[in-house]
This record gives structure tokens, sequence and C-alpha cells, in this order.
């Protein structure tokens, strides 16, 4: 409908709608399973009021109206309530609020959703992205409750041009037959060794990588990353170099394997010396979980098979790197462009973000005691005028603070448990702070 008037899009989408939801009513199905559901995205400019100023239903609205039980569903999706037709509500009977603009929508939706004053000034200040009020249509259960959706992070799409260009060079490489693969397994078990082969071993001439069977393997031969590894075990390797910050059940989850094949293969790993289990404890009962940090034999393994190892999240250990992740991530959703390792304002700076009023603001992590005032007046010196010091445990908060209660500097200097960064950043990034 690009380019073409409100007049004609209006006339394009009713006829069509009507041709999908009008004769499915006609045919007399009633309460039949849903097998379709339409979605308006920037719903006012089909369901708008001034379209009835002669006072009659517009076709809309009746369509909206007769779809109830023809097993087809419609939601709109709009900006702001204003303008929105008042018929439309009572067809629309599973509300979701989230973050709006003015108290024109927040007292008109917030009064469909039954919310009471108090419910509703909660919900002008702690609604955030990716939360939502939501009262729903079935059941028994009409009050209104609090829903949180996660950020689905999605991996960059290769396209099939992408694909084909990047097998191209190995049409030129030269392929060697593998005697000791002519009877392959689909559990097969190779030992690799790397950098070189040893004298009288066969092996790839283009890359010097030797894969023979365990019985024919010498130690005296080995050279600097000798492992016994199945396809199963390197695939879930090289998910670890792809995604380091994933935690063991969502790494489970993405690759299509249940949490006890998920912890075998994490058991020989770590048995074989490839990962270490980094356990993260975020706050709240029951949220501790592991990352897996690949040790210097499975970064040696992974560099023998050309996969790529992880990088661009940071220095410090992996539990370091995983909460400054987090934390700029946090930041993102409220609209605040941050950075890790950002270096460019005097000092290296854990993580740098600004404020709501354009101040620059300081954050450092500190996983492991005793650098914590080093941090702190190293970002003073480099002019931040604000730094947030976000440390282990409250035994190192109280340490730091008595530290600095004595300093007269001009900064404004929060330390507080890297756990509850949220409420000490909520506080430091507001104006004036």
């Amino acid at each position: 409908m690009r380019g073409t008037t409100e007049i004609v899009k209006q006339v394009l989408l009713e006829s069509t709608l009507h041709s999908i939801m009008q004769h499915e009513v006609e045919r007399g199905p009633v309460n039949a399973p849903m097998n379709l559901f339409v979605a308006f995205e920037d719903g006012q400019r089909f369901f708008d009021s001034q379209q009835q100023s002669t006072g009659e239903i517009t076709p809309m609205d009746e369509l909206a109206g007769v779809i109830r039980g023809s097993g087809k569903g419609l939601g709109v999706i709009v900006q702001t309530m204003q303008g929105l037709s008042r018929r439309l509500a009572p067809n629309l009977a599973t509300k979701i609020m989230g973050r709006m603009g003015s108290h024109e929508d927040y007292a008109r939706l917030g009064a469909d959703l039954a919310m009471d004053p108090k419910q509703l000034e909660w919900g002008r200040r702690k609604l955030r992205p990716g939360m939502f009020v939501v009262q729903v249509a079935e059941g028994d259960w009409r009050d209104p409750f609090v829903i949180s959706a996660p950020l689905i992070r999605t991996r960059v799409v290769v396209s099939d041009e992408d694909a084909a260009r990047s097998i191209r060079s190995l049409e030129n490489l030269t392929t060697v037959p593998a005697t000791e693969f002519a009877r392959w397994e689909p559990d097969h078990i190779a030992q690799v060794s790397s950098p070189g082969r040893g004298a009288g071993e066969e092996g790839d001439p283009a890359t010097g990588l030797a894969m023979r069977p365990k019985e024919e393997s010498s130690p005296k031969k080995a050279t600097a990353c000798t492992h016994e590894v199945s396809k199963e075990l390197l695939d879930y390797l090289t998910a670890v170099a792809v995604e380091p910050l994933q935690n063991c059940s969502e790494r489970d989850r993405e690759l299509g394997i249940s949490a006890s094949k998920g912890h075998r293969i994490r058991g020989a790993l770590v048995e074989r010396g490839l990962v270490r289990l980094v356990p993260i404890s975020p706050g709240g009962r029951g949220k501790r979980f592991q990352l897996l940090d690949l040790t210097e034999a499975g970064r040696e393994l992974l560099r023998t098979f050309g996969v790529s190892l992880p990088c661009g999240h940071g220095r410090g250990g992996l539990e370091h790197q995983w909460w400054c992740q987090t934390i700029v991530d946090w930041l993102s959703d409220l609209g605040l462009k941050a950075s890790i390792e950002d270096d460019k304002y005097g000092a290296r700076v854990d993580v740098v973000t600004t404020t709501v009023d354009g101040r620059f603001l300081a954050i450092e992590v500190e996983t492991s005691p005793g650098h914590e005032l080093e941090n702190i007046q190293k970002d003073v010196s480099a002019g931040f005028k604000s730094v947030v010091s976000l440390v282990r445990d409250q035994a190192a908060v109280t340490r730091v603070q008595t530290r600095l209660d004595g300093d007269s500097d001009v900064s404004t200097i929060r330390v507080g448990c890297v756990r509850d960064y949220r409420r000490i950043l909520e506080a430091a990034i507001q104006p004036g702070s």
C-alpha cells in the first residue's frame, strides 16, 4: 500500500478483511478454534474515530464485532489511545498496556484494565521497555497483572548468496582420502594433534593436521594439543566459543538438546580440561547459574579446527565480562548509550554511559577485591564527576565506603553490590544526582 492515499488504503483493507472474515461468519461456525490472527501495526490509521463524524458505525468497527466466535482473531497495536475508535475497545477483550506518553492514555486504558489509582501511578512510574500490564479475556481472572518480555537477540542472518560465496575457496583445496574413516560411525572419535604432524603420518597437506584413530596414536609424537573429541563435544565447544556469555540452560535450548544431555556433555568437557565452570549469582532466590569458560587447551583445540575464538566483551574474567555486558544491555533498554572498556575519556573504564541530563557516568565492576579505590581514583583523575563502583558483596561495600567517607572530592561516588546494579544506577542516572 506504500504510495497510495489513505482513502485507497482504507478501501483495499476493508475489502480484504471482508473477504477473509465476513465469508467465515456467513458460513456459520460458532466457537471454532482459532485459525487466523490479524494484527494491525499503527492501528489509528484504520480505526480512527474521526471517520465516525456521521455517527454511523464504520466497516472496520463492524468487522471487529462480527468475527467473534468465527475462529478469527484481531489485534490492534497503537502508540496512543487518542483518536482510537471507542466502539473497538469492547471487541478487544484482552488488553495489554506498555509505557505510554500522556496522562489521558493511562487514564483511558487504565480504566479499561480495571486499574485503581495506586496501580495507575505505579504504571506511570515503573513501566519500562519490555514490561506490560495485562488483562486477559479468558477464564475468571480479571485483575490486571504485570508481565516482562525478555529481549530476544537474534543472530545475523546469512543469505544463500553469502553461504555459496563462503565455500568457493574450498573448491581449490587438495583432498586426500582418509582410510581411517572408511568405516565411519555417527559418534566417531579421532585424535587431533596440532600444529604439525609427525613423520610417516598422513594428513591434509593444506592444513598440516593429522587425524588418527586412538589405537594408532603415539604419545611421543603428540604436540601442544592432543585430545580425544567426538563431534557432539566439538559442536558444543564451538557453541561456547560463539556465545561465551550464554548460560548453560539457554545454550541447551538453542542447540535443541535436553538438560540431562547438556549436563553430560559439560561434564565430559570439564573432565578433559577443555572448559571450566564459572558460577554467576545475579541475585534473587534460585537465579544462580553457570557459564562455561574455555581453557587454553579448549582454545587450542578450536584453533585446530579453525573456529573463531570469543572476543569483544572487554577485559577481565568471564564473570566480569558477563556483568559488564548485562549492565550495558540494561542501559540500552532504557535508551541510554553505553560502551565497554572505553578509553577515549582519558581512562579505561569498565562501562561508560550518559545520564538523563547528559553527564558522563563511569561504572566500575569489581568481581575481585583489591582495586576498588584505585579504579575510582583513576576515573576521578580522568575528569568523571559521577562514578559508580559495583563490588562483589556487602562487606566490600562497607570497606570501600569507609575509605571514601573522609574524601572531600567534588565527584559523586556511589558504592553498592553488583547484584543491585539496577537500583544503584537508576539513582545515578537521574538529573542532578
